[in-house]
């Protein structure tokens, strides 16, 4: 993933319904609760889907650059600026502006991940052992607290929201 922009988790929040929505997952019988199905299998499934993908657009836009001459090639993309070279060839510039939307979604699929609250054991359990599964550098950092006071990475929103509801949990059992 390209590195994050410095954005408020208030800002990822109501994206995380549609990012949900977006992917239907197989949810676990035993992740069933009084209430239905625990959310956070939908939101690891929107991430994976994201992940996938950006990892697709990323394959796409490293064998177009094998294929074109370097100098149709010159346009490039960031979080924070583009520079597009209009001799440059149009798949080309597809390709980044395509690269870059990718990422995007992974970027806001994560933040959504961190802020989806599971309902279940089961949905921490599974919330956690995927997030270890995805090396460290590839989770956001750089994100600004909704106070706008500092900015931490995105890990830390991740182990604020199963604080809020893991003493919930306890009590349940």
């Amino acid at each position: 993933m390209t590195s994050s922009t410095n954005t408020t988790r208030r800002g990822f929040l109501s994206t995380s319904a549609a990012l949900a929505a977006s992917v239907a997952v197989i949810v676990p019988a035993n992740a069933i609760n009084a209430f239905g199905a625990d959310p956070i299998f939908e939101a690891i499934g929107a991430h994976k889907a994201a992940r996938l993908a950006f990892d697709n657009a990323v394959s796409r836009n490293s064998a177009l650059e094998e294929k074109l001459p370097r100098e149709k090639t010159r346009s490039w993309i960031t979080v924070w600026e583009e520079e597009i070279v209009e001799t440059d060839d149009p798949r080309w510039i597809d390709s980044l502006r395509e690269v870059n939307r990718a990422s995007n979604a992974a970027t806001d699929a994560a933040y959504a991940l961190a802020n989806v609250a599971p309902t279940t054991m089961a949905g921490v359990v599974a919330l956690l052992q995927y997030a270890i599964s995805i090396p460290p550098e590839e989770w956001p950092e750089g994100v600004e607290a909704d106070d706008d006071t500092e900015t931490r990475p995105w890990h830390t929103f991740l182990i604020e929201t199963l604080i809020a509801v893991l003493p919930g949990m306890a009590v349940q059992s």
